[in-house]
């Protein structure tokens, strides 16, 4: 039996697919790692950090300036884990569950131990 939260499921997939298809410069934009505006704010390269900035008033962000290929890996790696997290979640949705909250416990300890070492610095001994 096909419960609710399977269909919504499958009614996004589709969705996503059709607007990768019917966007696909838009699709190409994301998972290279190119501006969504297509337009280059830095000479950043697939594999180079940027240099320079190409940006009219002078400033990028730090996202920018990154080299090409690991903003691509980023955004890919993104994409790819929420389809397998919604995936996981319609067809296992009891490990699925138990395996994000660990991912997302782990991410807490994580981002608590990097918020304490910039903390402690401005702390008085």
């Amino acid at each position: 039996m096909i419960t609710d939260i399977r269909i919504a499921a499958a009614v996004l997939a589709v969705l996503i697919v059709v607007l990768a298809v019917k966007w696909p410069k838009h699709a190409w934009r994301w998972h290279s790692g190119h501006t969504l505006d297509g337009k280059h704010l830095t000479n950043a390269t697939w594999t180079r950090p940027a240099t320079k900035v190409l940006h009219p008033t002078g400033n990028a962000v730090r996202w920018h300036k990154w080299p090409r290929l690991l903003r691509a890996a980023i955004r890919t790696g993104f994409t790819v884990f929420a389809e397998v997290a919604l995936i996981g979640t319609v067809f296992a949705p009891w490990p699925s569950l138990i395996l994000l909250g660990c991912l997302l416990a782990g991410g807490g300890i994580r981002a608590g131990q990097l918020g304490w070492r910039r903390a402690r610095r401005l702390w008085p001994s």
